[in-house]
C-alpha cells in the first residue's frame, strides 16, 4: 500500500482502469497506453487475497479525485492443466451425473455438485471445434429435468401463447409450430454467472470458470414470424397489442425440492422477442433437443444471458409489464445500478437492472494451459471470441501481461451473434515460463479488460481476459 500513496499518479490511473473496466468503456486500451499493464498486474496480484472491502488503489487518494476504489484480481482465472482431474472430490457423483445425460467426461459439473439442479461446465480447450458438440456442450438448470424431456416424448405436448399483450390464445403442437418457415442459425448459449470463480471476494452460487459458454446450430422459427404487430392476410399466428412489454415463458421444469413451484420463469422485452434473430428451436446441432437441453422446445434470444432463453417450455406470456416470475425478481440475473464496493451487503432489487446484453468475451481453445514448446518453435494460437452487441471487430494476443498487443486473424460470423474464430502464430522470446492472454473488442468499442470488471454479490458478467500458461523448454 505505501508504494501506492508514494505514487499518486499512478494510483490514480489504476482507479481510472479499475473504473472504466467496470463500466466497459471503450477507451479502456488508451488508458492501458498511459500505464503499463504490468505495473498494474503486479500491483492487482499483491491484493489477490486481500480481506472484504479492500480496493486496488488507497481509498483516500481515489476519493480525492471523486473516484471509487474496486478490488480487481489479475487477468482471468489460473485454469487446470488437462491432465489433472476436473472431478475433485466428488468424482463418483459427477461421473454419475456426466453419464446420464451423454456428456463427456472430461466436463466438470460445477461446484457445488448435485445431481439436481444439474450444471455443468466444459473446459476451454475441448471448444476448439466449430460447433460444440452435445456431449461436450454446458449444462445450466434450475430445477429438475422433466420426465417428458428424458423420455423424448412429444406425444400431447402443447405451447400456449396467450396474454393481455395478444389478441387471444392459440395452443400450438409441434407439428403446427413447423408449419411455419423453418430457419437455422448458429448462435452462443452462455450462463450470465461464466467466470464466476475469479471474483474476490468470493461470491455464491456455482463456481463457473470459464466453460459456462457453448455454440450450436439451432433449427426452429423465428417469434416474428409467430408474433407480428402487424400480421398479413392468413397470417396463423397471433397478433401483438400496442401495450406488450415482455415475453414471458413457463417451462415444464420444477424446484428440486417443492414439485408444484417453478424453477425458474424468465423471458426478454417484446422488442427482442421479435427483433429476427430470437426463435424457438426444436433441434440443436441437426439433432432433436436433448433432453438437459431442453426437449421439445427452447427459447433462443441471442445475445442475452442463457437464463433468459427457457427450455422445456410450456407457455409463452405476452405482458404488459416487465415479468415478475422466480428467478425475474431480487438481485438474480440483475447488476447493480451503481458501483459497489468489494464484498457489499444488502443490495435490493430497486438497486440493479435486469441483465440483457451480455458483454465481449473471448476464450483460448488451442493450446491448453500447461503446454510445452520447444525454444525457437512457432506456436499456433486459436480460440473464440463473441459478444452480446452483435460482431467482435478485433481480438489481440498478449506474451508481456498486457504490455504489447499483436492483432490475431478473426473470421467473419456466419451470422449475427455467432461467435467467431481467431488465430496468430506467435514465437516466445525466450526459455521459461510464459502466459498468453488474449483480448477482443466488440463493433460497439468494448473491451475485455485486464482484470476482473466490477465486484457483484452473485458474481455475473466476468468478462475479463484469458490466459494460459506455456513453458517453453
Amino acid at each position: 500500500m505505501g508504494l501506492l500513496v508514494q505514487h499518486t499518479l499512478s494510483v490514480t490511473v489504476v482507479c481510472v482502469i479499475s473504473l472504466l473496466s467496470l463500466l466497459r468503456s471503450s477507451n479502456s486500451q488508451q488508458l492501458s497506453d498511459k500505464h503499463s499493464a504490468d505495473e498494474t498486474t503486479e500491483r492487482l496480484a499483491e491484493r489477490e487475497g486481500a480481506s472484504r472491502g479492500s480496493s486496488t488503489c488507497a481509498s483516500e487518494t481515489c476519493e480525492s479525485f471523486g473516484l471509487t476504489a474496486f478490488v480487481g484480481s489479475t487477468a482471468s482465472l489460473d485454469l487446470k492443466c488437462p491432465s489433472e482431474s476436473n472431478l475433485g472430490e466428488d468424482a463418483a457423483l459427477s461421473l454419475t451425473i456426466l453419464k446420464s445425460l451423454g456428456k463427456n467426461e472430461s466436463l466438470r459439473p460445477a461446484p457445488p455438485v448435485a445431481s439436481c439442479p444439474t450444471n455443468i461446465e466444459t473446459p476451454p480447450w475441448l471448444l476448439d471445434d466449430a460447433l460444440t458438440p452435445i456431449d461436450k456442450f454446458f449444462v445450466r438448470n434450475n430445477g429438475d429435468i422433466p420426465r417428458r424431456a428424458m423420455d423424448q416424448d412429444s406425444e400431447g405436448w402443447t405451447l400456449t401463447i396467450d396474454g393481455i399483450g395478444v389478441d387471444g390464445s392459440r395452443n400450438f403442437t409441434l407439428q403446427q409450430l413447423k408449419s411455419f418457415p423453418t430457419v437455422t442459425r448458429k448462435y452462443p448459449l452462455q450462463c450470465a454467472g461464466h467466470g464466476r470463480a475469479g471474483y474476490r471476494p468470493q461470491v455464491g452460487g456455482n463456481q463457473w470458470t470459464l466453460g459456462a459458454v457453448g455454440f450450436a446450430e439451432w433449427t426452429g422459427v423465428l417469434l416474428k414470424d409467430i408474433l407480428s404487430y402487424d400480421p398479413p392476410e392468413g397470417f396463423k399466428g397471433l397478433k401483438v397489442l400496442d401495450n406488450a412489454v415482455y415475453l414471458a415463458w413457463e417451462g415444464l421444469d420444477r424446484h428440486c425440492e417443492d414439485t408444484d413451484a417453478f424453477a425458474i420463469s424468465r423471458g426478454v422485452p417484446i422488442e427482442k422477442a421479435l427483433d429476427g434473430y430470437t426463435m424457438l428451436a426444436w433441434e440443436m446441432n441437426a439433432e432433436t433437443l436433448p433432453a438437459a437441453h431442453g426437449f421439445p422446445l427452447r427459447l433462443i434470444a441471442p445475445g442475452y444471458p442463457g437464463s433468459a432463453q427457457g427450455k422445456w417450455l410450456k407457455r409463452l406470456w405476452v405482458r404488459d409489464q416487465v415479468h415478475d416470475g422466480p428467478k425475474m425478481t431480487g438481485t438474480s440475473y440483475r447488476m447493480p445500478l451503481q458501483p459497489l464496493p468489494p464484498g457489499h451487503e444488502g443490495l435490493t432489487e430497486e438497486e440493479t437492472s435486469v441483465i440483457e446484453e451480455m458483454p465481449v468475451y473471448s476464450i483460448i481453445t488451442s493450446p491448453p494451459p500447461c503446454t510445452q514448446v520447444k525454444s525457437g518453435d512457432s506456436l499456433t494460437v486459436r480460440g473464440k471470441a463473441w459478444s452480446g452487441m452483435g460482431n467482435v471487430v478485433m481480438v489481440e494476443v498478449s506474451v508481456d501481461q498486457g504490455r504489447t498487443w499483436t492483432a490475431a486473424f478473426l473470421s467473419p460470423p456466419v451470422n449475427k451473434y455467432a461467435w467467431q474464430v481467431w488465430t496468430v502464430d506467435i514465437e516466445l522470446p525466450g526459455k521459461g515460463y510464459w502466459e498468453i492472454y488474449a483480448r477482443a473488442t466488440d463493433e460497439k468499442g468494448r473491451v475485455q479488460p485486464l482484470m476482473t470488471p466490477g465486484w457483484n454479490p452473485k458474481g455475473y458478467l466476468n468478462n475479463s481476459v484469458m490466459k494460459i500458461n506455456v513453458d517453453v523448454v
